[in-house]
């Protein structure tokens, strides 16, 4: 759903319009994120629970 599309794009960001990512993190894996797909051991996991991770997410939902 276009709901759905907007919180992947707080975590991959937009290079089009200059709104940043999560470092290692693209739309498959926030897609992977969100569905709880993606292993804790990875970096682009730890990325997003970090808290440098989580301020991006809600700046970009402030953007979107």
């Amino acid at each position: 759903t276009p709901e759905q599309w907007v919180e992947i794009k707080c975590y991959a960001g937009c290079s089009a319009d200059t709104v940043p990512n999560i470092p290692s993190v693209k739309e498959l894996t926030a897609i992977k994120f969100l569905r709880g797909n993606l292993s804790p051991s990875t970096i682009a996991y730890k990325n997003i629970v970090s808290n440098k991770g989580q301020n991006t997410i809600e700046l970009n939902r402030k953007l979107f």
